[in-house]
């Protein structure tokens, strides 16, 4: 990604270059509008950006990631993260 888009180290991570050589930055917008693109070819259905917060609130809980730090991570006040756990019993294991 970094050297296909000719990014420097000053440049944002999630940044790339157009089809004029212009830097962009990826928005959430767009980042979505792909992966559904690619996602409907193949018959899955319109994902959400709430699908990846929910998919990486699980994630770093399986890898044994503190509840307390996922919860500030995303930003959350309150227990409303608990939500988002999936695959429970790993988690409770881990936890």
């Amino acid at each position: 990604h970094v050297s296909v888009n000719k990014l420097s180290p000053d440049d944002p991570l999630m940044s790339y270059r157009d089809e004029h050589g212009r830097l962009k930055v990826l928005t959430k917008s767009l980042f979505l509008k792909v992966c559904n693109e690619a996602w409907s070819g193949h018959g899955y259905p319109k994902f959400s950006g709430h699908s990846f917060r929910i998919g990486g609130t699980t994630y770093l809980l399986q890898c044994g990631v503190d509840p307390k730090v996922v919860k500030r991570c995303g930003r959350w006040k309150s227990s409303a993260f608990a939500r988002y756990w999936r695959d429970l019993h790993t988690i409770a294991s881990i936890h």
